[in-house]
């Protein structure tokens, strides 16, 4: 199975992420939208995990803590440059509390041979993805001169995300296999 660790997102910003392909400009039907259950902010990719390891996964993110806190959401824009869009996505302001997160996700599962990427952690949620870069080429005029904000998301939980590769286009594709409060607990 498929797994990676994320943020799950609000019903209020989830619908006003949706809207984003209503009002975004590009060629809606040729863009390949994120469903809106499947909206998310991913922290760590674990890739191809055997189902013997999700037990200490689960043990290991359970044991994550930190103070709540909140993140701003707001922004478009495009990977991997806007030479060559491929993927739209909405902006997450970067904080220090949500880097820490990373760091302490990051060392948890570390030693069970899940290794960080190397590229620059750049927070984000996928709108959509393109193979065609000129089909997200009439938004990028609108990056520059627009930063719609979606709304505070209060960063209270991690989530265990599975990918299911069976489902049908327009269905979700994401599995929510466990929740891990980070309210720090006493000691």
């Amino acid at each position: 199975m498929r797994l990676f660790v994320g943020l799950d997102l609000s019903d209020e910003i989830r619908t006003a992420l949706a809207g984003a392909a209503a009002t975004s400009g590009a060629a809606v039907g040729t863009l390949a939208w994120t469903v809106p259950a499947d909206l998310h902010m991913t922290l760590q990719f674990l890739g191809e995990v055997g189902v013997e390891h999700e037990p200490l996964i689960t043990r290991a993110l359970r044991s994550v803590s930190c103070e709540p806190f909140a993140l701003l959401l707001a922004g478009l824009d495009v990977f991997p440059d806007r030479r060559r869009p491929r993927v739209l996505w909405a902006g997450v302001e970067p904080t220090a509390a949500l880097d820490d997160l990373v760091t302490r996700i990051d060392s948890v599962l570390g030693p069970l041979g899940f290794v960080r990427e190397t590229r620059r952690f750049h927070p984000h949620i996928t709108l959509a993805k393109t193979r065609t870069p000129r089909m997200l080429a009439g938004l990028l005029p609108q990056l520059a001169t627009n930063r719609p904000v979606w709304g505070r998301l209060p960063v209270e939980t991690l989530v265990l995300f599975e990918t299911d590769p069976t489902a049908p286009p327009g269905a979700p594709h994401y599995r929510r296999r466990a929740h891990f409060a980070l309210a720090r607990r006493p000691t």
